[in-house]
């Protein structure tokens, strides 16, 4: 994928943006319109984010896996060589080289995505939230940063981290609510 690209300037410059601009300003701008649409509609996307993220951090810790472009010398870390925006955002300093695997990229993006599609009711934001995987997934592939298989592990981490926020979290604080036990299930639920 990053022979389509690498001799276009232009073509690497928007696989560049998509990496670094569909990240954190995406998911914080997604994140104070769903807070404002509905406040437990935001806090199961937020309670996803942080579940999936955990679970990331475990995986990088465990099993360090290295990028495409620590795995292929013939490969450029395209986000590096040919743009300064990147080590803004995120300093080498706090970066792990090794945490290609799941791609949190791919996957809060795809929460955000599926965000827009299941809570707006405009089409163009929906249009928004099904291409914005896509895009990110051919752009993190295209820069060097992920493989294919580092996305769709990301996706499925999601995927599984907000279906265990909607299904087995109510189950959970309706159980305590039987019992008459409090504690740390409300704290989830309250700002």
């Amino acid at each position: 994928l990053q022979a389509l690209i690498i001799d276009h300037d232009r073509l690497v410059d928007l696989a560049n943006a998509v990496y670094i601009g569909l990240h954190w300003p995406v998911i914080a701008a997604i994140a104070i319109w769903l807070h404002a649409q509905d406040l437990t509609r935001y806090r199961n996307y937020r309670n996803a984010m942080m579940l999936s993220g955990l679970v990331g951090l475990i995986i990088f810790a465990m099993w360090p896996m290295a990028p495409p472009r620590l795995a292929d010398p013939e490969l450029i870390d395209t986000v590096v060589e040919r743009s300064n925006a990147y080590r803004l955002m995120q300093p080498p300093q706090l970066t792990n080289q090794y945490a290609a695997m799941p791609s949190l990229h791919l996957g809060w993006n795809l929460l955000m995505a599926i965000a827009l599609v299941r809570e707006s009711k405009h089409i163009a934001l929906q249009l928004v939230g099904w291409a914005t995987p896509v895009v990110m997934l051919f752009a993190m592939v295209a820069t060097a940063n992920h493989f294919v298989l580092d996305g769709l592990a990301g996706a499925m981490i999601v995927v599984l981290a907000l279906g265990t926020v909607e299904v087995l979290f109510p189950r959970i604080r309706e159980m305590r609510a039987q019992r008459g036990l409090t504690g740390n299930a409300e704290v989830i639920e309250e700002d």
